[in-house]
């Protein structure tokens, strides 16, 4: 993700999103036209107002479609999962009220609150959740972004493969209390019950496992999250207030998410300029104006983030390493960090500062234009004679290339490696991103989990996040013994070896990390900014301050 775009889901813990990509998030006063005066502070949030927001249009509502952030962003205001992070990245309660754990940690045993409904009144039970998990694995399986971590639970690869009909670890004890089984013990386990594709969903409505049930339900949920679907037009999907949410109502009356149209491009600086945004993400253009805007406020807060180049490493002639090497040689990252040092910062390797693991010293394939025409030279490509073009994938909507992606070209073209951008859709990019027909690509994610796990898993078993099309026995190797490392100090170490040798393959270019921003009106409060990224952000604790005259409330 770039300094002004926003995550999607490369898998269950990772989201992604094109480096060009604007989420804009808009809030407006339920009195009109928000004054010019600063108004009189609240002592407590005002209640009411519409939240409207900006972004392309989701595949659908349904978690286990969630693949990014315009999935993520909505399902996650629908939904809850059976336990969350907090403003620490601690695991806390949601849908569960506890958990015990055995002493060999294999068996966990969590207990649901008793006081949750679903939108439709109907009361969740143990048998909702056992439900949402087998239906992950049954028709999600292994495409599924869950996939990779649900296949430590006893029995998930024998019920995904059809071996067995059964899953024998995850069980329903009673009306409140589920029990998961795990072939061996698994320090994420908790923290993975987080993911958005895990959300539970209501088995009397489902139950039926048919395609055209499964997509009414995908374009007009029903969860047990702080906020109702409402309506989906072609325009905007809109989420209204559940005034019975375990957790307490939100504050706000509705949400409103409207879909972009011709003017995805502009990132939505004019419209909030001209006083019809209340909150932007500014890019690294807009950032310098913002801050001197009278009336607005900017807040910056890292992100456990990645932006990179991706290369599949199955299409040739990218399937040859030299070729890869000599990519990754012959971009100037640090060029791209000076361009916009207040949103990024330089990445020494794939994972972000604050993600166990890191270090700050240089793994990556260092800037080395000279090695990069060598490596050339060497397989008989001097110059780049005899190399097809490469095509690189963008799907930023605009006409122009984003300057990062025209840089990667200039650098590539100086010593001699061709790539030609192909501008596309959204829709298209996710197509061809699983289905491997992506060349090359520049995206970003930002973890959902705080282990290394959440970014270098990706390289591994599964293919369903592996959009660089890497297999490797190596890296699986690697990425097996690290997942069953318990001791933080040795769990660092191991995933810092496989984060190594994957860089040494280069089927990624890390160019740098984010740092997240948001420009807002003095009314817009209650935002609480997360390192995992906007898709997080609890919506039910925004509220619109409205103004005051003489200690009276305005009409």
């Amino acid at each position: 993700m770039s300094e002004n775009s926003h995550s999607g889901k490369v898998r269950a813990s990772l989201l992604v999103v094109t480096i060009v990509t604007s989420l804009i998030v808009v809030l407006v006063s339920r009195c009109g036209n928000l004054p010019v005066a600063d108004p009189v502070a609240s002592t407590r949030p005002d209640g009411g107002g519409a939240l409207r927001m900006i972004q392309e249009e989701p595949v659908g509502l349904d978690p286990i479609l969630s693949e990014s952030v315009y999935e993520s962003l909505p399902i996650n205001q629908l939904f809850d999962t059976l336990v969350a992070s907090d403003d620490s990245l601690n695991v806390v309660p949601s849908l569960a009220e506890s958990w015990k754990i055995s002493r060999d940690g294999l068996q966990y045993d969590i207990r649901l609150r008793g006081d949750v409904r679903f939108h439709d009144g109907k009361v969740l039970t143990a048998e909702d959740v056992v439900f949402t998990f087998h239906r992950v694995l049954r028709i999600g399986g292994t495409d599924s972004l869950a996939y990779p971590y649900l296949t430590v639970i006893k029995g998930a690869d024998e019920y995904v493969s059809g071996a067995s009909t059964e899953m024998i670890g995850v069980t329903q004890q009673d009306e409140r209390t589920v029990r998961f089984q795990l072939k061996h013990r698994n320090p994420l386990f908790l923290e993975l019950l987080t993911l958005d594709n895990l959300s539970i969903v209501p088995k009397h409505l489902l139950s039926g496992g048919n395609a055209d049930q499964d997509e009414a339900f995908a374009r007009a949920p029903i969860g047990t999250g702080p906020f109702v679907f409402g309506e989906w037009t072609d325009d905007h999907i809109r989420l209204d207030r559940n005034s019975s949410y375990f957790g307490g109502p939100a504050h706000l009356d509705e949400v409103r998410l409207n879909f972009y149209g011709e003017e995805a491009g502009d990132y939505g600086e004019a419209r909030y300029l001209a006083g019809e945004l209340d909150l932007l993400e500014p890019t690294s253009r807009s950032l310098a104006r913002m801050q001197k805007l009278a009336g607005t406020n900017v807040q910056q807060f890292q992100e456990l983030s990645i932006s990179f180049l991706g290369l599949n490493s199955s299409r040739p002639p990218l399937d040859q390493r030299w070729l890869r090497q000599a990519i990754a040689h012959a971009i100037d990252r640090d060029r791209m960090v000076d361009a916009s040092p207040t949103l990024r910062r330089s990445a020494p390797g794939i994972l972000p500062p604050g993600i166990a693991g890191f270090t700050p010293e240089e793994k990556r394939l260092v800037y080395d234009p000279e090695r990069s025409k060598q490596l050339l030279a060497e397989a008989g490509h001097t110059d780049g004679r005899g190399l097809p073009p490469i095509r690189l994938y963008d799907p930023s909507g605009g006409s122009k290339p984003d300057a990062v992606i025209e840089q990667i070209i200039s650098d590539l073209a100086a010593v001699g490696i061709r790539f030609e951008r192909r501008a596309i859709s959204w829709a298209e990019m996710g197509e061809r991103l699983d289905n491997g027909s992506c060349d090359a690509f520049v995206l970003a994610w930002v973890a959902d989990m705080s282990d290394p796990d959440a970014f270098l898993s990706i390289f591994g078993e599964s293919g369903a996040s592996n959009y660089f099309q890497f297999e490797d026995d190596v890296t699986r190797a690697l990425l097996r013994d690290a997942g069953l490392e318990f001791e933080p100090a040795e769990r660092g170490r191991a995933f810092r070896e496989v984060e190594r040798y994957v860089l040494e393959q280069a089927p990624i270019v890390p160019l740098y990390h984010t740092r997240g921003a948001l420009a807002s009106r003095a009314a817009v409060r209650g935002l609480q900014l997360s390192p995992y990224g906007i898709g997080r952000i609890e919506l039910e604790h925004a509220w619109i301050q409205r103004p005051q005259i003489a200690g009276v409330l305005s009409p």
